[in-house]
């Protein structure tokens, strides 16, 4: 509440039962920037922020959420990607993120499943490094607008090598396709 009194946080995370700090923070106009810098990427997380009053006792707590999970493989020309929906028992919204080593861009949104099939042939030719970084984005699928969108870890495969062999040859001349 941007009109309020209030104006110290805490993240806590949910570790063997107990709720424990993970950091300490200020909001001002109704904001509030909270990180965990020392979570496990890997593991799913629960997590919650509370507002703390002038004597230190936590007046309201927010809805608990995960952190995002992702991982991802391949099966054939296919890059497999999978995640966890951050959000306990509402529906989201998930947004895909690709870097072929130009910088992110987004390659698919408005997702509700939490499984994602990259067809490789379709982009690689633009992969510009051996490697390809994956990211996923999620919403709450009512969220207000505004909402800052919870970010998974990155997942990362090798680009699949594609050698191409001539299956025919015209030996005309032209300079094309003249040898095998």
């Amino acid at each position: 509440d941007s009109g309020s009194d209030i104006t110290k946080f805490i993240a806590e995370k949910k570790d063997a039962g107990v709720w424990k700090t993970v950091d300490t923070g200020t909001g001002t106009g109704g904001s509030v920037v909270l990180s965990d810098i020392n979570g496990d990427t890997a593991t799913i997380n629960l997590y919650h922020i509370a507002a703390i009053n002038n004597c230190s006792g936590k007046v309201a707590i927010s809805e608990t959420v995960r952190n995002i999970v992702l991982s991802s493989s391949t099966e054939g020309k296919d890059i497999i990607l999978r995640w966890n929906n951050p959000f306990v028992g509402e529906p989201a919204l998930f947004t895909i993120h690709r870097n072929i080593g130009n910088g992110f861009e987004e390659v698919a949104t408005g997702l509700t499943d939490t499984l994602f099939i990259d067809d490789y042939p379709a982009f690689a030719a633009s992969v510009a490094t051996g490697i390809i970084v994956y990211r996923v984005s999620g919403t709450r699928y009512d969220a207000l607008p505004g909402t800052v969108e919870s970010l998974s870890s990155a997942a990362q495969e090798q680009s699949i090598e594609n050698i191409m062999a001539a299956n025919a040859f015209t030996p005309d001349g032209d300079g094309r396709n003249d040898s095998f």
